[in-house]
């Protein structure tokens, strides 16, 4: 289900019209052709902005007139939503056009194969088709999460639907689909835990260990930290009548963590790079089924798996 326009009001997290975001260690510089104070940038970004070198660049843009896909596009992937992607001229084109199709794109993003430079072209009025008081957040749902996602698969990590704990120092990795319960866990831990993000956690492996990070894209629990755990434990949550905790190991455990995954589907590369980094993310850390009641209960359920 597509996330709604931004209405929010405006958060200005950098001077004026660029700004350099840190997300599991991805540095990401933003130019714009606007100050960013008049761009309806989403607030959680300003808990990842950082400084140095980027590793991916991009220009964004605004236009008053409609917007066109290239001509010579090829169509790679369609997500049956608000967008979908194309191969021109050698980069990759992400077309956002809203469902009903009527107004042709809202935003049209394209990218070296190599994600190091990029440029972000989107309708002043937004997908709304109304113009606000704000620019459009250029990275707004779902751009943001594939542009990452296509980063991520070349072989830095993997964006998991989940939530992530810190505990003590010690990571928790609470995977589940939506309605799972990752919101929930969020909000009874606050104050008892560090919470990375109740909906997008990116994961990789560093010297050989697991370790998860926050990212800016969450669910109901509006905490977000951009910093990383290492991962002491993988969860399977679901709802139930009584708190319960199974192991699970091998080949089971990856596949349930690629179903609750992000990967680049429309990679070849990216898809066996995120397989491969699942299996060795489960072999790392021991992996639970984990059914709870919505208390406080589930903390120390999860501190005796461990």
């Amino acid at each position: 289900m597509a996330r709604p326009e931004s209405t929010r009001a405006g958060i200005v997290i950098a001077d004026g019209a660029s700004a350099l975001l840190d997300i599991a260690g991805i540095r990401m510089k933003i130019s714009c052709d606007r100050p960013l104070a008049a761009v309806g940038l989403d607030p959680a970004y300003g808990r990842f902005v950082s400084s140095g070198q980027p590793r991916l660049s991009v220009e964004c843009s605004y236009v008053d007139g409609p917007l066109e896909s290239p001509a010579d596009a090829r169509r790679l992937f369609d997500s049956q939503g608000l967008w979908t992607l194309h191969e021109a001229g050698g980069d990759l084109v992400f077309v956002l056009e809203d469902l009903d199709g009527g107004g042709g794109p809202y935003r049209i993003a394209r990218f070296d194969r190599g994600f190091v430079r990029g440029e972000i072209t989107s309708r002043a009025c937004g997908r709304a088709r109304v113009r606000g008081p704000l620019l459009p957040d250029p990275f707004e749902y779902p751009l943001g999460e594939a542009v990452t996602m296509s980063l991520l698969g070349l072989g830095h990590g993997l964006m998991v639907h989940s939530c992530g704990l810190s505990i003590d120092g010690d990571g928790v990795l609470l995977v589940g689909h939506s309605g799972a319960g990752k919101s929930t866990i969020a909000r009874l831990a606050a104050g008892a835990a560090i919470v990375l993000n109740d909906d997008r956690i990116i994961v990789t492996m560093e010297d050989g260990r697991p370790r998860m990070y926050g990212t800016p894209w969450h669910g109901d629990h509006p905490g977000v930290d951009p910093r990383g755990a290492a991962i002491r434990a993988i969860f399977f949550i679901e709802h139930a009548r009584a708190g319960s905790v199974t192991p699970i190991r091998g080949a089971a455990a990856a596949a349930e963590l690629i179903a609750r995954s992000f990967p680049p589907v429309w990679s070849a590369g990216g898809m066996g790079f995120s397989l491969g980094l699942a299996a060795e993310l489960v072999a790392a850390a021991p992996c639970f089924r984990m059914g709870f009641t919505p208390d406080r209960g589930v903390l120390e359920l999860m501190r005796c798996a461990v």
